[in-house]
């Protein structure tokens, strides 16, 4: 199939960062790609380069003349102070197009607007842009394109502030789009359903990997590379230790024959570290979100909620609810903007107080809790003093951890910790706030909208943490991927003051799309079994990532004893070297096999 847009050899620097270099990619027509990559690789101005809206340092953006390509932004922030009606914004953005075209593209755009809208808060075409939600103004941004009729869309992150009405909108829109797409996301749902290309732009594969394929088949075949790519780097790390015998014994005469090897040598060197290099960019974030803590309380119920009420001017937002939180659980609140969801963790932190009923809380309580507006972040000190604020080390359980050490394992590199919060992105904000939380000995986490402005490789480094929390966990949050896998139960606060206590995130899509399914029925075998699979796949990438970790972690380990036995001459130490080697291949070699068993 024919390329219709294309990039030969592209560069780009920011500053003295430089972002990518040399990269080659292509687009045929009708292809659905989805862009990942970590928070500030390079995504968007990547897909700007693409659109033309800025230009590359190096190489050439190519496309097809007969071909319409329409960029949708993050954000538009004239819309904010837009004093026009949606009617009359929609009409002049299609002015080009003549009055009756014009008013055709009005009347289709405000149709594509509330297709599929369920919401009691939905707009009128009368209604004035600067008043509509995150939400609705995203959703204009995305009809003002789409309606005409373009042959390829780009889109930077198009389900920012969109609800779990808004993203069933886009899922509708998306389906019935006949052109091809690229999209820069996070929202793995969507790259799994809508996308059959993934691109991730990396730091540790020659900076693209790109496979054909959903998400959830990306990933498999990725661990894959990622596994070639170790293979690659032991082979070329044993490769390099025997050109360093060889250089240490020295040369005896600097003949033409031994500069070349001497050159060649080095080359094999460098080769071998910065293959282990890109591997540690890869793993360098440890298992830093694993490290949640508990105070090691015996005590199961820890709050009991007693026919609560509460309401919002005349809104009732939900009455009367009894509810139990006990460790070892984690229970999700979903519901539409407005719902009472952030007021509920607000109730259970004590901020506010109930209108009737009482929350009980066991003795000693400790509650961490994450707002969405992480507005107690110090947006003036530097990254180093937010993370640190008391000196050089931080906290984690019982350990002390260098700040250096600890802002790597949260995914800042080394020059970011003298720069000011103000200053960092969304998604950086986001990890100091995980960081402050990390360091905190908790019974029970309330985290509201933890998933926001988190790239993918952090998502899963939190969710392998929070799986793995003994304490309990409250959680709102739009991702739908963490809804389907993480939750042993949820609360559906339905808008209207009712509530629900659910089992699977597909009996709240069933109740939000239909309203006919009965809120407290059992799950059918089927609704089990799904979750339970869902459950097990899970688990299984969690064990597996753990198990990289944990074989990198003892091979580098056996490289320092194997170093430590050449370098001494006490056979009591040669003889101990020799056992705790004998050990830790026997470790590595079990480890191993488990990594066979799951990746079968």
């Amino acid at each position: 199939m024919n390329s219709i847009l294309s990039a030969s050899s592209i560069a780009k620097q920011l500053g003295n960062r430089e972002l990518f270099r040399d990269l080659t990619l292509s687009f045929a027509r009708g292809s659905r790609v989805g862009l990942i990559g970590r928070n500030g690789i390079g995504k968007s101005t990547l897909i700007k380069i693409l659109a033309g809206i800025i230009e590359p340092d190096e190489g050439t953006i190519a496309r097809s003349s007969d071909i319409k390509v329409l960029y949708v932004p993050q954000s538009e922030a004239e819309l904010a102070s837009c004093n026009d009606s949606i009617e009359e914004f929609l009409r002049q953005s299609f002015t080009p197009y003549g009055d009756v075209q014009g008013a055709q593209l009005v009347s289709q755009g405000i149709k594509m607007l509330l297709a599929t809208a369920c919401s009691d808060n939905a707009p009128e075409a009368d209604s004035l842009v600067k008043d509509l939600s995150g939400g609705w103004q995203k959703r204009l941004c995305l009809v003002k394109c789409l309606v005409q009729k373009p042959d390829f869309l780009i889109l930077d992150e198009p389900t920012n502030h969109l609800d779990f009405d808004g993203l069933a909108w886009l899922d509708t829109i998306l389906d019935g789009f006949k052109g091809g797409f690229i999209i820069t996301s996070h929202d793995r749902a969507l790259l799994d359903t809508h996308c059959n290309r993934i691109i991730e732009l990396s730091s540790w594969s020659s900076r693209l990997i790109d496979i054909d394929g959903n998400y959830i088949y990306f990933v498999s075949k990725r661990d894959e590379i990622y596994e070639a790519q170790i293979k690659e780097s032991r082979s070329l790390a044993n490769k390099a230790a025997r050109e360093l015998d060889w250089l240490r014994a020295g040369v005896k005469a600097r003949t033409t024959k031994a500069s070349a090897r001497i050159k060649s040598a080095n080359e094999v060197i460098d080769a071998a570290k910065s293959a282990k290099s890109r591997l540690n960019t890869k793993n360098h974030t440890v298992s830093a979100i694993e490290t949640f803590t508990t105070s090691n309380r015996r005590t199961k119920e820890l709050i009991n909620i007693y026919g609560v009420s509460k309401q919002i001017g005349d809104k009732s937002l939900f009455s009367d609810l009894d509810l139990e939180i006990v460790a070892g659980e984690c229970l999700a609140l979903v519901g539409p903007n407005g719902s009472g969801k952030s007021t509920l963790m607000k109730l259970l932190t004590g901020e506010i107080k109930p209108d009737q009923g009482k929350i009980k809380y066991a003795s000693h309580l400790q509650v961490a809790y994450y707002s969405q507006k992480r507005t107690l972040l110090p947006l003036e000190d530097t990254l180093m003093r937010a993370l640190a604020p008391d000196g050089d080390t931080v906290m984690i359980g019982d350990k002390a951890i260098n700040v250096n050490s600890w802002a790597k394992q949260l995914g800042f590199r080394q020059d970011q910790l003298s720069t000011l919060v103000k200053d960092l992105s969304g998604g950086e904000k986001a990890r100091i706030t995980l960081g402050q939380i990390l360091q905190t000995k908790a019974d029970i986490l309330l985290l509201d909208e933890p998933t926001n402005d988190l790239d993918i490789e952090t998502l899963e480094l939190l969710e392998t943490g929070l799986d793995s929390f003994p304490g309990a966990i409250v959680i709102v949050t739009h991702d739908r991927y963490l809804l389907k896998t993480l939750p042993d139960r949820l609360l559906a606060l339905k808008g209207d003051g009712t509530t629900a206590i659910l089992s699977s995130f597909d009996q709240w899509e069933m109740i939000r799309k239909t309203g006919n399914e009965q809120p407290n029925s059992k799950p059918n075998s089927a609704e089990l079994k799904a979750k339970e699979v869902s459950k097990a796949n899970y688990q299984d990438q969690k064990e597996l990532r753990s198990l990289e970790r944990k074989i990198n972690k003892l091979e580098t380990e056996i490289e320092t004893t194997q170093t430590s036995m050449s370098n001494t001459n006490e056979t009591s130490e040669l003889i101990a070297l020799t056992e705790k080697l004998a050990s830790l291949n026997a470790e590595l070699e079990g480890y191993y096999e488990r990594w066979m068993e799951l990746e079968n």
